[in-house]
C-alpha cells in the first residue's frame, strides 16, 4: 500500500496555472499596472526597465500566491472530517487530548498525554491543557485509501513518581461510519529501549502503566472520538 506525502501540490498547481492565465490576460495586471504608474511616472516609459522587472514579479507573485491559497483550500476541505479536537483512550491505559489542524500547506498533529481520566477531565474543565505524561507532536503525516499515518514523537517526561521515556512510532486512524469516531492503532518503532533510573530519593519509578507500555510495542485505542462527543457524557468512556 502505498502512502503519499498529505498534499494537494499537482491540483493546486493545475488550477493556480488557469488563474495566473486569467489574471495575466485580464484587465486586473494592466490595472495594477496602472496603479503602480501613477505612483511611479517614471514607470511610464515605453523602454522602462523597471516596469519589465515589476511585471515579471506581480506575474510570478501571483502565481506563487494562487497555488499556495488554492493548494491550503483545498487542503481545508477534503480534511475536514478528521481536523479537530480529540479525545482517546489507549490500549496501555493512558488518555490523550489531541488536536489535528492545518499548519502551512499541511496538517499537524498534537497531542497531551494523561496518565488517569480525571487528569484528562481536569484539564479540559480548565481549558489549560498541559499534559501528565508527555506531549507528542507530528513528524510526518501520510494518508492513503482514506487512512491517515502520524509519524509521532514524545520526549521523556517524568510524573510523580513515574518517568515515561522518550518513545516514537505510527500511528494509524481509519474512518467509520461515524464522522465523530475514528478506529485508531499505534506502533511504536523507536526509543524505550533502556529503563529509567531511579530518583536518589528511593522511590518506585516504573508504574504498571509504564512496563505496559514497555511491553507492547503496538496497541489500539479503546476509542478515538470527537471531544465535543465525550464531553456530552465523559463518564460512560472508557475506564479512570
Amino acid at each position: 500500500m502505498t502512502r503519499n506525502p498529505l498534499n494537494y501540490r499537482y491540483e493546486a498547481l493545475g488550477i493556480g496555472a488557469a488563474l495566473y492565465t486569467i489574471f495575466k490576460s485580464g484587465a486586473l495586471l494592466e490595472g495594477v499596472e496602472s496603479f503602480l504608474q501613477g505612483l511611479i511616472p517614471e514607470l511610464a516609459q515605453p523602454s522602462a526597465a523597471g516596469m519589465r522587472v515589476m511585471r515579471a514579479m506581480l506575474e510570478a507573485g501571483t502565481l506563487i500566491a494562487a497555488i499556495l491559497w488554492i493548494e491550503r483550500i483545498l487542503l481545508w476541505w477534503k480534511t475536514r472530517d478528521i481536523r479537530g479536537d480529540w479525545i482517546y483512550q489507549s490500549s496501555s491505559g493512558n488518555w490523550g487530548y489531541a488536536r489535528i489542524g492545518i499548519l502551512g500547506t499541511g496538517l499537524s498533529y498534537a497531542v497531551d498525554l494523561y496518565l488517569h481520566k480525571s487528569d484528562l477531565l481536569r484539564a479540559l474543565t480548565s481549558g489549560v491543557s498541559i499534559g501528565s505524561i508527555g506531549h507528542g507532536r507530528d513528524k510526518l503525516v501520510l494518508h492513503s485509501d482514506g487512512n491517515y499515518y502520524v509519524w509521532y514523537h514524545v520526549p521523556q517526561m517524568r510524573h510523580a513518581t513515574v518517568v515515561y521515556p522518550e518513545r516514537f512510532g505510527i500511528l494509524t486512524l481509519r474512518p467509520t461510519l461515524s464522522r465523530d469516531n475514528y478506529s485508531a492503532s499505534w506502533e511504536r518503532i523507536g526509543a524505550l529501549g533502556s529503563p529509567a533510573p531511579e530518583p536518589q530519593n528511593g522511590a518506585l519509578v516504573t508504574a504498571a502503566l509504564n512496563e505496559n507500555d514497555r511491553a507492547n510495542a503496538a496497541g489500539n485505542f479503546c476509542f478515538f472520538m470527537r471531544r465535543k462527543r465525550f464531553e456530552k457524557n465523559p463518564e460512560s468512556v472508557g475506564t479512570v
